[in-house]
C-alpha cells in the first residue's frame, strides 16, 4: 500500500522538520528519530529508531528526496502508520533500532519543554494553550502537535547532563503546573523524553473523529536562550511548594498505615510492620484487579505476550497502567500522570500502587480503617 493511500491528501512537510531541528540542536549533535506504531501490536516491533546527525539530517530534508525520506520514516515495514518523535536529548553512539533511547545513552540535554494538551481536564482549545504560554518567558520554539495540542521549548544557554537537566525540568514543571491550575499539564521531567517531530503526520487514535494532521512550527526565535540557573531561580518557590505537597502525602500515608488494629501481638516497629503486612497480604488474596479497578471506570484492554494485563484509565481507550507483572502480581505500574487515574498524587509521592492501596483509594474512599475492618470481617 502506498503512503498516500494511508493518509489521503495529508502530506509530510520537511521544511517544518528543518525549522524544529535547527532551533533545538547544533550541527554536530546526534539525536534519535523514533517512529511508533499508533496501533500497537503484541507480537512484533512497535518502535523503530534511527540515530541521526543534525547537520546531515537537515541536508537530507532540504534535498529533492526529503518528502520520500519523511514518508519512509512514517511507514513501518508492514505498511503500518508510524507517528514520528525525536529525542530532546543528544546521544552518544547509535540507539538500537527497536528502542526509543535510554537514559544511559544521553550525552546532554539542550532545552526545557512542555506539552499542553487540548482535552477534557486540560486546555479547552489551542487558543487557550497559546494564551497560557504568553504568560511565560517566551519560548525558543512552539510547535502544534497535530492533535490540537501545543509544545513549547526553552533552549538552554549551555547543554546539561541528564541529571542536571532532569532537576531543571522538574523545577520548571512545578512552576508551569502551578500557574496552570486547575488545568492539568502532562508531567514531563525525564531527560530521555521524546516529543513529536514537526513535519510528521499525527495519526488519529482509535475512536477519534480527527483526520491525520501534520505537526507544524508555530513560532521560533533561535536567539531565545535561557540560563538553566535562571530557570531554577524563577521556579524555586513553586518547586518547594510541590515538594511540600509530596511530603504531606507521605506523612498521611504513614499515619494511616500505622493505625492498623492489633491483630498481631507485640509492640515496636517490627510488630507494626507485621500487622500492616498481614492486613495487606490478606486483601491481596481476597480481591482481584478487576474487582478493584472496574467499579472505578477502568477498562481492561488486553494481556500482552508475557502475561501482563493492560488497562485504560477512566475516559481513555489507551494503555494507562499494567498489572500482573511476573514476580509482582499485586503491584500496578501506572504509565499516566492524568488526574483521571485517581492515583497521580500517590505516583508522585512514590507510594507503591499495590492492590491494597488501590482498594483503599477506590473501594474504601481512602479510609484505611474501613478497609482493615472489611478485611478482618472476612
Amino acid at each position: 500500500m502506498k503512503y498516500s493511500e494511508l493518509v489521503g491528501d495529508t502530506r509530510v512537510d520537511p521544511l517544518q522538520t528543518v525549522k524544529q531541528i535547527t532551533s533545538l540542536f547544533d550541527a554536530e549533535d546526534k539525536f534519535v528519530v523514533v517512529g511508533m506504531r499508533q496501533a500497537r501490536i503484541t507480537t512484533g516491533q512497535n518502535v523503530f529508531s534511527q540515530t541521526v546527525v543534525a547537520k546531515e539530517f537537515v541536508e537530507q530534508l532540504s534535498g529533492p528526496g526529503a518528502v520520500d525520506l519523511l514518508e519512509g520514516l512514517s511507514t513501518g515495514p508492514d505498511g503500518a502508520n508510524l507517528d514520528l518523535y525525536f529525542s530532546v536529548a543528544t546521544v552518544d553512539g547509535d540507539v538500537p533500532l527497536n528502542r526509543r533511547g535510554e537514559i544511559d545513552a544521553i550525552k546532554n540535554v539542550k532545552c526545557a519543554y512542555v506539552d499542553l494538551d487540548v482535552k477534557r481536564g486540560s486546555f479547552e482549545s489551542q487558543e487557550d494553550a497559546m494564551a497560557y504560554l504568553r504568560k511565560l518567558p517566551q519560548p525558543t520554539l512552539i510547535t502544534l502537535s497535530g492533535s490540537g495540542g501545543v509544545h513549547g521549548f526553552w533552549r538552554f544557554t549551555e547543554p546539561l547532563d541528564a541529571d542536571s537537566a532532569a532537576e531543571v525540568q522538574r523545577s520548571w514543571y512545578a512552576l508551569l503546573t502551578e500557574r496552570a491550575e486547575p488545568i492539568f499539564i502532562d508531567r514531563l521531567i525525564d531527560a530521555s523524553r521524546v516529543m513529536r517531530l514537526a513535519g510528521g503526520v499525527r495519526y488519529p487514535k482509535a475512536g477519534e473523529s480527527r483526520l491525520p494532521a501534520v505537526s507544524t512550527v508555530h513560532w521560533r526565535n533561535r536567539n531565545n536562550r535561557y540560563d538553566p540557573a535562571k530557570l531554577l531561580e524563577w521556579s524555586a518557590a513553586a518547586a518547594e511548594r510541590a515538594e511540600e505537597k509530596i511530603k504531606a502525602t507521605r506523612t498521611r500515608e504513614k499515619q494511616q498505615r500505622t493505625a492498623a488494629p492489633v491483630c498481631i501481638e507485640g509492640d515496636g516497629d517490627w510488630a507494626s510492620i507485621l500487622r500492616i503486612a498481614s492486613i495487606e497480604e490478606t486483601l491481596n488474596a481476597l480481591l482481584t484487579w478487576d474487582e478493584i479497578l472496574c467499579p472505578s471506570g477502568w477498562t481492561f484492554l488486553r494481556t500482552d505476550r508475557v502475561g501482563r494485563r493492560e488497562w485504560a484509565r477512566p475516559g481513555s481507550g489507551s494503555k494507562s497502567a499494567s498489572t500482573d507483572y511476573p514476580g509482582s502480581p499485586d503491584i500496578l505500574s501506572l504509565h499516566s500522570w492524568s488526574p483521571d487515574t485517581g492515583l497521580s498524587d500517590l505516583k508522585e509521592a512514590n507510594i507503591p500502587l499495590s492492590k491494597s492501596r488501590l482498594a483503599q483509594r477506590f473501594l474504601f474512599a481512602d479510609d484505611y480503617q474501613k478497609m482493615v475492618d472489611w478485611v478482618l470481617a472476612q
